[in-house]
Order: structure tokens, then sequence, then C-alpha cells
């Protein structure tokens, strides 16, 4: 079995901070080099959907606010509250790109809305499988 500790591991930890300071880099207006495998991810998404939603919502922000509004407010994380306001810290940056997404004034409002719906909506099944994966990892 697989044990829920109150502390990540210190590589698991590297692994997400990497994760984020790539995330963070790319929201200003640093020009970051795209990892190999995000320009045919990119142009997949913008031919299954009408408006491409933003990465960082539906991969990591969403995602993660979701399961740590799961694991703060369920009885059985009792112990794991640090870990739940970690993932709901993580969680804002897809409120924040959320918010980004409608200040581009070049960008139609339709378009903007439309983004934001797949993201909320990618983004809640990426959380729904996330907190399956930990009720999973509690059992065993």
């Amino acid at each position: 079995p697989v044990p829920l500790d109150r502390h990540p591991s210190p590589p698991a930890v590297a692994v997400l901070a990497g994760l984020f300071l790539v995330a963070s880099l790319r929201s200003g207006n640093l020009n970051v080099p795209l990892f190999p495998f995000e320009e045919p991810a990119r142009e997949f998404l913008e031919k299954v959907f009408w408006a491409r939603p933003r990465s960082k919502e539906f991969l990591i922000g969403h995602p993660l606010m979701l399961l740590g509004l799961y694991m703060f407010f369920n009885k059985r994380y009792e112990k794991y509250k640090a870990s739940a306001i970690l993932a709901l810290s993580a969680g804002m940056f897809g409120q924040v790109s959320l918010v980004n997404t409608f200040c581009h004034a070049h960008i139609p409002f339709l378009m903007s809305l439309v983004r934001a719906v797949y993201g909320l909506a990618l983004g809640a099944l990426g959380g729904a499988l996330l907190i399956l994966c930990l009720k999973h990892l509690k059992k065993s």
C-alpha cells in the first residue's frame, strides 16, 4: 500500500516547483520556449475546440482547486490540511488565468467565454480524476 504521509517527497516538490516556475514565467511577457510536445498538443486542441482552452487552467489550476477543496472540506483528510491548502494555492493559477482570459481587449468576448467554459469543463474532469486517484490511494 502507498502511504499518504503529511509531507510530499522532495523530488515531487522539485518537479511541481519546476512546472509552476515554467507556468509562471509564461504568464508574463518573457519568451520561454515551448517543450517539444506542446506545439502538437496545442494544434490538436485548436482542431478539436472552437476556442483552445488555456493549458494552465485545465491542466493545473482547476483540477488542483477542486482537489484542494475536496481535501479541505472532507473530514477523512483532516490531517492533510497543509496539503489541501497547498493544492488550493496552486489552484489559484486557474482562477488568475480565467480572469486574464477576459483581459485581452483585442479578443472577442464570445471567444473568451467559450475558451473559459472549455477550460472549466476540462478542469472539472481533471479534478474529478485527481479526487478518484486520491480516494484510490487512501484505500490502499
